[in-house]
């Protein structure tokens, strides 16, 4: 893969442990584990179901199926009200690790490929695939940049424009982190922690600031999330059942 530049230093990916489920029973699994997001934007309001097996998500609402191998998601389906598949993505893995997906849309297939350095930063690059085998490599890479778990930093570059968008974090439990195997799922923004500020700067272009405020239950998790623009708007709200 062709060395691309990055504006900004990468620092170190520190992988979530799940070290830690093997020691919660099937009780805590249930009991923490997201049942049901209210969602409520431009004064509709929408909700989502989810359903699993132990600590495997399964489904939600049927318009997004998830399938395991052993402890990892190898796929993830979106369907639409016509019962019709029209997302793919499927996951290979190396060492423990995703070394790369696919996604099939419209008929088309694009690979993502991810690139661990030594020193724990992660690039990914993107390819578009044909039927003839050809990969054409594709004006489309960036960098995750992780700390303590969390995704701290995300640079993307496409077509011609790059984005920054940099996060902070509160110290409370993340709602989806007794999922098992969605940590490794880099493209699905994995933390440990719930992110309180979101800061997206185009280069040479647009700039704003997401705040985010919590109410938690007595478990530290979150029952309530209001995201608030930096014009004082609110953006959403979403709310929590597990």
């Amino acid at each position: 893969m062709k060395k691309k530049p990055i504006l900004f230093s990468m620092l170190l990916l520190s992988i979530i442990s799940c070290s830690d489920d093997k020691k919660k029973s099937k009780e805590d699994y249930n009991h923490f584990l997201i049942s049901e997001i209210t969602r409520i934007s431009d004064e509709k309001e929408y909700k989502e179901n989810y359903s699993y097996k132990e600590n495997k998500i399964i489904d939600c609402d049927g318009s997004k199926k998830y399938y395991y191998q052993a402890d990892k998601i190898t796929k993830i389906e979106l369907i639409n009200s016509n019962n019709e598949i029209i997302k793919t993505i499927e996951y290979k893995y190396l060492n423990n690790r995703v070394d790369y997906y696919t996604t099939v849309e419209y008929g088309m297939v694009f690979k993502t490929k991810y690139t661990y350095e030594e020193n724990g930063d992660v690039l990914y690059d993107t390819f578009q695939l044909y039927e003839s085998g050809e990969e054409e490599e594709l004006d489309n890479y960036g960098t995750y940049t992780f700390k303590n778990g969390n995704l701290i930093k995300l640079e993307e570059f496409l077509d011609g424009t790059e984005t920054v968008t940099e996060y902070e974090y509160d110290n409370q439990k993340n709602p989806w982190e007794n999922v098992l195997g969605l940590n490794l799922l880099l493209d699905q923004k994995p933390s440990v922690n719930n992110v309180v500020k979101e800061k997206f700067n185009e280069i040479d272009g647009y700039s704003g600031n997401t705040t985010y405020s919590y109410k938690y239950n007595s478990d530290g998790y979150p029952v309530e999330k209001k995201a608030i623009y930096e014009d004082g708007n609110v953006i959403f709200l979403e709310k929590f059942k597990y």
